[in-house]
């Protein structure tokens, strides 16, 4: 019997920040397609997060087998984007939990136009070394989360300005931060 390896494929490299995207959970399907997209952008882990704007109902998310699906997804993600890296898939966590296990690592978080008084642009802040990247739920972020978030020395980053779908966001969130800290 004789097995042909067929040809050798180079994965494509990985950024040069880890990233962790904190992503709100939305309904449906859409949670799919996030972990299929920020696999394919680069993230190295994906940390879904129960806000106070959320409406996915908790059984939905409370079992393993919605980690299962998004781990499979991800995995088809990969191979389909030449990357040799699977991204983690944490347990669903608070918001709170969310940012407090950022620690030394700097936080990035998505707002809505309507706080661009206090957000800046991604090209205001040097690269860091590993970056949790936080986008908020169908109805954005409560007052507290992003008051929580900035006590927690996030940088508050709008997206331009219209308000975009839950699930489109994390997509120009990592085109713009890879556009500026390179890739």
């Amino acid at each position: 019997m004789t097995i042909d390896l067929g040809d050798s494929v180079n994965p494509a490299p990985e950024p040069p920040v880890r990233v962790t995207l904190g992503m709100a959970l939305l309904k449906g399907d859409q949670m799919d397609a996030v972990v299929r997209d920020a696999t394919a952008l680069g993230v190295t882990a994906i940390a879904p997060i129960v806000s106070a704007h959320v409406t996915v109902p908790e059984r939905a998310w409370k079992t393993g087998a919605v980690r299962d699906r998004w781990r499979r997804v991800a995995i088809a993600a990969a191979k389909q984007s030449r990357r040799a890296v699977i991204p983690e898939i944490a347990p669903v966590r608070s918001f709170a939990d969310a940012v407090g296990i950022a620690g030394d690592t700097a936080i990035v978080m998505c707002v809505e136009p309507a706080h661009a008084i206090s957000a800046s642009g991604p090209s205001e802040f040097r690269r860091p070394a590993a970056a949790v990247l936080l986008v908020g739920p169908e109805g954005g972020w409560s007052e507290a989360e992003v008051a929580r978030a900035v006590r927690c020395s996030a940088r508050l980053i709008v997206l331009g300005p219209r308000t975009l779908r839950a699930e489109l966001a994390p997509v120009v969130a990592l085109s713009a931060l890879w556009t500026e800290w390179g890739w």
